[in-house]
Order: structure tokens, then C-alpha cells, then sequence
């Protein structure tokens, strides 16, 4: 598949978009207060969570100005899919890349009662069959073993990659 030139509209809003969300999770607001503290109680290290590809949707309309603001327009705000009323429940975000560019987001209720995980609409088909969740963060050990380890959810990988940085300041080959 060729690669997207970086001015295609929908992939200059996800970027918008991954960035406003990681910004997000350091907040002040409820949902990034409640998915700090689950994302700790997952064990994950919260000196670690600006380096992970994850964010949270603090609030819709916040989220909307903030792209528009960064010149996203409306067919690719709505395509980003953080705008269906199910993400707002689903505000704990999992940012999706390819090597390139963010492709997707999935989301989850940050609640250990609740294992409901969500595609945000249009991660599907082709762009999640290329994405892979953590390749951001392995892509050196990757480079410098040649091999890729993959594991099954996020949370596998998340757990594994803040625990070698904790102890280690590195990172594995885990996608």
C-alpha cells in the first residue's frame, strides 16, 4: 500500500487528534483523573504514560475545537471516529500507527469491571489489517534485533514496555 501524502486531511487529523489525546491523559479533568488511576491500577507507571501511545477523551466539544483549531475540517474530524456517542463511555484511547502515521484508535471503559474494548468508527478493513498498537515504541528494538515479538491485547504490550523503561530505560520488540 502506498504511503499517504502528509497533507491527506484524515491523516493530518488523526496526528491532530493522537496528540490533543495524549495531551489529554495529563490533564485535570474527571476522565483523565479515572483513567490515570486505572491505568495504574493495571500497573503502568504514571512517569511513563506521556511516551505511551495512549490518551483520553476528556471532553467531546474540547476535542472538537482543539482540531478544527489545528485545521482539520469537518469530513475529517468525523472520520477520525471519536465522535460516536459510544467513545465518550470509551474514553481511555489506544493510539494505532503503521510505522508512518496513526492510522486508528480503539477505546475502553477504564474500569476493571468492564473488559469492552471499541474500534472508534472507521478503524477497519485496511487501516487497522496494517496498524499495530506499541510500534511506536518498539521500533528501535525491533531495528536492532530484526525480529518482532507479538503479543495479543494493549495491555500486554503497555505492561511489558513500562516495566523494562522502569527498570531499564528500554524497550522490547513487543507490538
Amino acid at each position: 500500500t502506498p504511503a499517504r501524502p502528509p497533507t491527506d486531511p484524515a491523516t493530518a487529523c488523526r496526528a491532530a487528534a493522537a496528540s490533543y489525546l495524549r495531551t489529554a491523559l495529563q490533564g485535570s479533568s474527571e476522565n483523565a483523573a479515572q483513567t490515570r488511576e486505572y491505568l495504574r491500577a493495571r500497573g503502568l507507571d504514571s512517569s511513563h504514560l506521556p511516551l505511551l501511545p495512549l490518551g483520553v477523551i476528556d471532553n467531546q466539544t474540547s476535542l472538537a475545537g482543539a482540531l478544527r483549531a489545528a485545521g482539520c475540517g469537518p469530513k475529517a474530524i468525523h472520520e477520525t471516529g471519536l465522535f460516536e456517542r459510544y467513545m465518550a463511555r470509551h474514553c481511555l484511547i489506544f493510539i494505532y500507527g503503521d510505522g508512518r502515521e496513526v492510522t486508528g484508535f480503539k477505546g475502553r471503559v477504564p474500569d476493571r469491571a468492564v473488559k469492552d474494548v471499541k474500534n472508534a468508527k472507521g478503524f477497519g478493513g485496511e487501516l487497522e489489517a496494517r496498524s499495530l498498537f506499541g510500534l511506536d515504541l518498539a521500533d528501535e528494538a525491533i531495528a536492532t534485533s530484526g525480529r518482532v515479538i507479538l503479543v495479543e491485547g494493549e495491555f500486554d504490550c503497555l505492561s511489558v514496555q513500562s516495566a523494562l523503561s522502569l527498570a531499564k530505560g528500554v524497550t522490547a520488540e513487543l507490538v
